[in-house]
């Protein structure tokens, strides 16, 4: 389809996620006004609980390099580690996610300090067990809500002294109002980089690289591709993969010209700097490769221009497909299969 046709892009993104992706920068000022919680109980470590794009709260944080340990938990329980002086973030925006739920009824069987964030559901009316409960705003895709359900927590660990920011947020939204202005729906191609990418991208299988904070962004790429383009898409950690996934490149195959190699890039380290130039010179032999260079002074700002560039990439790229990117058909027909488990009933 023609990217720059609006009309058409309306008849197929029937849900509105490009207009919703518009509002992340706005969205972002929200989430840090209704965050100003102040922890009353002596906590010495964080844990995340949620799943997709929830969860990759917990990742972000962690790259904050924050003055106490922040650590991420997808899945049922909770580590053995988690004690009364755990502070447990049950994050579910919807509130009706089951592994959420079950995290949160170990954290308050822990003795554990629980804040919980969501929209509504079965994770709000357990909230009565909270310390505190944060209501977000209804009616998105969790993965079009990340600026609700990161920054109440940069707000509430700034504010108990747990994260020093020094303008880093104010600078994440200039950041994101000014990509914005760039990459919107109203842009046409020949100025718009995320729609050139995603034509680059199209028909092909993303794999997509990053090192440090830029890995985390690496995974929210892949998994915008999974639920918006409705594709398979790979993520690496620069330079973990330099130890075993690059082996894969060393005896030509018919099927590398498949992938497409995205390298997501800011100032790095020498050592780092070498080996990203290493692995692209290896892989421009066989794929299409596409350097995305953040913009920003501060890491928060980086990888909320990576995130943000990711989700309207992955959105464009589901247009050319001829898909709607909201719908997740079949993560709801799965939810429907597990039902409710006898533990949260």
């Amino acid at each position: 389809m023609d990217l720059d046709d609006l009309e058409e892009i309306s008849r197929i993104d029937r849900s509105g996620m490009l207009e919703i992706l518009e509002e992340f920068p706005q969205q972002i000022e929200e989430g840090m006004k209704i965050g100003e919680i102040e922890i009353d109980k002596k906590i010495n470590k964080i844990m995340i609980a949620g799943m997709g794009g929830s969860a990759i709260s917990g990742d972000i944080l962690q790259c904050l390099k924050p003055g106490i340990p922040i650590f991420t938990n997808r899945d049922y329980l909770l580590p053995r580690f988690v004690d009364d002086e755990t502070l447990v973030i049950s994050v579910s925006y919807s509130g009706d996610t089951e592994e959420a739920i079950s995290s949160f009824l170990d954290a308050f069987e822990k003795g554990c300090q629980i804040i919980s964030i969501s929209s509504g559901g079965k994770l709000e009316e357990l909230s009565r067990k909270a310390d505190h409960y944060i209501k977000i705003k209804k009616g998105l895709q969790p993965r079009a809500a990340l600026p609700f359900l990161l920054f109440p927590i940069i707000s509430l660990l700034e504010k108990n002294g747990f994260l020093k920011m020094d303008g880093e947020v104010e600078e994440a939204i200039e950041i994101a109002e000014s990509l914005k202005e760039k990459i919107k729906k109203g842009v046409s191609t020949e100025r718009n980089m995320a729609k050139k990418i995603a034509k680059k991208i199209y028909g092909k299988m993303p794999r997509i690289y990053g090192n440090g904070i830029f890995s985390v962004a690496a995974k929210r790429w892949e998994s915008q591709f999974n639920e918006n383009s409705k594709i398979f898409a790979f993520s690496y950690e620069v330079p973990e993969c330099d130890h075993n996934e690059i082996v894969g490149w060393s005896t030509p195959c018919n099927w590398y010209d498949e992938f497409v190699c995205i390298f997501l890039r800011s100032d790095e380290s020498p050592r780092i700097r070498s080996r990203m130039d290493f692995m692209k010179k290896i892989f421009e032999k066989y794929s299409d490769v596409i350097e995305v260079i953040a913009e920003g002074k501060c890491d928060l700002a980086k990888m909320i221009y990576s995130i943000y560039l990711g989700d309207y990439v992955s959105c464009y790229l589901a247009l050319l497909r001829n898909i709607d990117p909201t719908p997740v058909d079949i993560i709801q027909e799965l939810k429907r299969k597990l039902g409710k488990s006898a533990r949260l009933e």
